[in-house]
This record gives C-alpha cells, structure tokens and sequence, in this order.
C-alpha cells in the first residue's frame, strides 16, 4: 500500500516560506483570540443634560433665540461643473479656462496698476503735508 502524503502538515519548504510571511490578525483567523484595547484616561469633555428635545427647539426658533447648534454648509462654487462626454470637450473646456485665466490676470493687473498709483499719490500728498508742517514749524528770519 502506497502511502500518500498528507495535506495537513506542510512540506519542509512550504514551512520555509510560511516562516518568511507576516501573519494579519483578524477575527477570522482560527488562533487569533483579539488584543485588549486602548484604555481612555483622558478628561472627558461630554457636558451632561445639554440635549434638546424637538419641542425644545421648535420654541426656541419660533422665539428667535439663537441656536447651539453648529450647522455645516456645503462649499458652492461659482460656475458649473463642466460635464464632460468626450475627449473634445475636454479640450473645449481647457481653452474656456485658459481664456478666463488670461482675463482674471488682466484684471489682477489693472487692480495693482490702480492700487500702485494710489499707493504713490498717498505717499505723495504725505510727504507734501510732511513738508508743510516743517515749513510751518520753522520760524520765518525775514
């Protein structure tokens, strides 16, 4: 009777490479029995009876009392998302945006140009008023 080798023990270079690999722990392995978890220490920061029931809350706005309520908003933006079919549109709307990048550059630079001169004026009348005060301050030797 031949013997056939059994299944269940490894081969001495299936044991090798098994040696090799890490082993992942989840709970759907046979030998893991878990790991304790993380003890919390820390101050706790939950404020007891500070919940409101929804009567609570309908009074309050029907009132006009402010809520405690952090609300989030959505971030919107000003133009649409383009929707995009194919690869021409891709280049259709790459042209848009350069094009609206070459205005807003354009503006960007008219508003520097304008805040320069500004700028310049203010400091001009400054040192003029500057001026005069010390032409004021001085006594006159006529």
């Amino acid at each position: 009777m031949e013997k056939k080798p059994n299944k269940a023990t490894p081969s001495k270079t299936e044991r090798k490479q098994t040696k090799n690999l890490k082993t992942i722990r989840t709970q759907f392995n046979k030998n893991y029995l878990g790991e304790k978890g993380e003890i919390n220490t820390g101050e706790k920061i939950t404020v007891p009876d500070q919940s409101l029931s929804i009567r609570e809350l309908y009074s309050n706005h029907s009132r006009g009392l402010p809520s405690t309520i952090s609300e989030l908003k959505g971030e919107y933006f000003d133009g649409d998302v383009p929707d995009i079919q194919d690869l021409n549109d891709i280049n259709t709307y790459r042209e848009q945006f350069k094009q609206h990048e070459k205005e807003v550059n354009e503006k960007k630079k008219l508003l520097k140009q304008e805040t320069d001169k500004r700028n310049k004026k203010a400091a001009i009348d400054q040192a003029k008023k500057e001026l005069a005060d010390e032409a004021e301050k001085k006594p006159k030797s006529e």
